[in-house]
């Protein structure tokens, strides 16, 4: 299988590729602002507002009169129009209108940045051998993959957008809250590979690894498995508050710690539900409950862990332990936040800042894994080339003896 990070015994292993990582970063910011528009769309209640779906066409908005009145009708055809009880006028529908076009348009500017990184990084000669050659470069074979499989992530998030959309054409109010999961779950993949793979190239990012360089193996294979379950359970979370989101169960139940009284709330089993699963992705009751205790226990698992890591990195520099202490004080002001969202009844300016705080802790995760997976890395390559040393100085050793024989 094609790795989508550097190979560790690159030439430029310990200096990195400052401009790819770079790139990948810009990327990586244009990903975070798209998560955020399509909370803005969310919240807004816009998701439904264009009815068609026209990959070429589409960039076009209503330019007339006419063209605003058919976009209006196709609205009004919506389970979600009809649902109103006062279904909102043309210049209302405008409004939501242009955060779901923006939302769309974001989308394909970043599928045509993801090609524009493409052709530059191919241009500089850190793709391919014959350009490589050309610039006296070693190929980057594991950064071509990665722009393939988020070429290929990019697509399949367009068709999972329109998969979601289309939920919401029969007599659903809003589109179906697990389509919803599923496409913030392909954005936040495309995030992190952008993320870890930019961190990997990154010089200021390896030059920290160093400092871990202390730490024997088997703890940096403890901690990069610990924080490895922590990324697992992040995501989990994240789908959950999604499953949340979708299903408008932030309106409900606008108490915290217990839900109007009561730890388990009185309808957490829905009658209709014809499963236990069916209960946990569609009953708004039980999707609040386990959002809101997941997030509960995320914050003590945090906790722990970055301290926990914090005491066996003690000779770690200050710029290190920020990367450390980071995930531990994003979670608090996270978990304020969420609470701050539910007891509000969900502001829409404070929904958003919840989903960038998620993000944010996302990124810290993915930060301190890169540190550990590179201090790892480069304590392999550190006893490799010492390997190597020893055995070209027995090499030595035993041509000087046999000339003094000979």
């Amino acid at each position: 299988m094609p790795k989508l990070l550097p190979s560790r015994d690159s030439s430029e292993d310990s200096s990195g590729d400052s401009a790819s990582a770079w790139i990948l970063l810009a990327l990586a910011v244009g990903v975070f602002i798209m998560a955020l528009i399509g909370a803005i769309t969310r919240l807004t209640e816009s998701g439904l507002s264009i009815m068609e779906w026209a990959p070429i066409t589409g960039f076009l908005p209503p330019l007339s009169a006419a063209d605003w009145q058919a976009a209006y009708s196709l609205y009004s055809q919506s389970g979600e129009f009809r649902a109103q009880p006062a279904p909102p006028s043309l210049d209302e529908f405008r409004a939501i209108f242009w955060w779901e076009w923006i939302h769309r348009q974001w989308g394909r500017l970043l599928g045509l940045a993801l090609l524009a990184a493409a052709f530059w990084l191919w241009h500089s000669g850190r793709l391919t051998a014959d350009r490589a050659t050309q610039h006296a470069r070693t190929p980057d074979k594991s950064l071509l993959w990665l722009l393939v499989v988020l070429f290929l992530l990019g697509l399949s998030q367009a068709l999972v957008g329109w998969w979601m959309v289309a939920s919401g054409f029969s007599d659903r109010t809003d589109v179906a809250p697990v389509r919803l999961a599923f496409h913030l779950t392909l954005a936040l993949v495309l995030y992190a590979l952008l993320i870890r793979a930019a961190l990997h190239r990154a010089p200021w990012h390896r030059r920290l690894a160093k400092t871990f360089a202390t730490l024997n193996a088997p703890r940096k294979t403890r901690l990069l498995a610990l924080w490895r379950i922590h990324l697992a359970l992040l995501f989990l979370l994240i789908i959950s508050g999604a499953l949340t989101a979708g299903s408008n169960a932030g309106f409900i139940y606008n108490t915290w710690p217990l839900m109007d009284g009561e730890f388990i709330p009185l309808d957490y089993t829905a009658p209709a539900a014809p499963s236990w699963i069916s209960n946990t992705l569609e009953n708004p009751s039980a999707i609040q409950f386990h959002h809101r205790w997941m997030a509960a226990a995320m914050v003590v698992l945090t906790l722990i862990l970055s301290a926990w890591t914090y005491i066996k990195t003690q000779r770690a520099n200050f710029a290190s332990t920020l990367y450390i202490l980071a995930p531990a004080i994003v979670v608090c002001i996270q978990f304020i936040t969420g609470i701050t969202t539910l007891l509000l009844a969900v502001p829409i300016w404070l929904g958003v800042l919840h989903q960038a705080f998620a993000i944010v802790l996302l990124t810290t995760t993915l930060s301190i894994l890169a540190l550990l997976s590179s201090a790892k890395n480069s304590t392999k390559n550190t006893a490799k080339n010492g390997a190597g040393k020893s055995g070209a100085g027995k090499n030595g050793a035993g041509d000087g003896n046999r000339t003094h024989d000979t």
